[in-house]
């Protein structure tokens, strides 16, 4: 949070390998990263924009925010984003409950979401369809690539629903297409099915092994060990 000036880049075992540095304005409160054709999105949390950077640190461009009539579209709280193929980005553009198609040279593809998402968070590609992390109805809704509603996963509609699943900012997808939530409202990490069945509550609050603090982070790395961010 608040004000930084470089992204940290770490080796799978959590090395340090080098700082890249934003040349020309510092970041304020990036929250979503990702790479694409070698350049590197960012999100800015509290500047509502994306910028995009080269790995010196030279940034190519930005969108939204005080850039909002360059890019021709405006974005309200950014959250995460993802790549697609190396060519094309998709933004949970939390604040507009709506998640934005991007290509790579930033013309606006189409928006997905508006009148079923509430806050999106989190968003993710698997197996041709895209998964959207809704924190407010605490849920994982489904979309075709075309930005068509499929369907709603986790979530009070569902009859596999699990009324402590607490606020849920971060997910991952693993091999076997199940859903790894990072649960704050419960501090503890959830694994569901393709189909929404709870697998797995892992954790507790507190400080000690097994235990968590509010987790806002998770992935799993190729063992199939989840990693998670308190």
């Amino acid at each position: 949070a608040g004000l930084v000036k470089s992204i940290e880049v770490l080796s799978p075992t959590g090395d340090f390998l080098y700082s890249i540095k934003d040349n020309s304005q510092a970041l304020f409160c990036p929250w979503g990263v990702c790479f694409i054709g070698g350049i590197i999105c960012v999100t800015e949390y509290t500047n509502h924009s994306i910028v995009f950077m080269t790995t010196d640190g030279d940034v190519v461009s930005r969108a939204g925010g005080n850039y909002s009539v360059a890019s021709g579209f405006s974005i309200n709280i950014p959250t995460r984003l993802t790549a697609y193929q190396d060519t094309d980005i998709f933004v949970c553009d939390s604040g507009n409950h709506r998640v934005m198609h991007l290509s790579s040279d930033l013309p606006l593809c189409r928006i997905i979401g508006r009148g079923v998402l509430k806050s999106p968070e989190d968003v993710k590609v698997y197996n041709e369809k895209l998964f959207v992390l809704d924190w407010k109805s605490k849920c994982v809704a489904t979309f075709s690539l075309a930005g068509e509603f499929i369907s709603r996963m986790i979530t009070r509609g569902c009859p596999r629903f699990q009324e402590d699943v607490g606020p849920c900012y971060c997910f991952t997808i693993d091999e076997n297409g199940n859903f790894i939530l990072s649960d704050s409202g419960s501090d503890s990490i959830r694994v569901f099915s393709p189909t929404g069945s709870l697998i797995i509550k892992i954790g507790k609050k507190g400080g000690g092994i097994g235990e968590f603090e509010s987790p806002l982070g998770v992935a799993i790395n190729s063992s199939s060990q989840i990693v998670s961010v308190c």
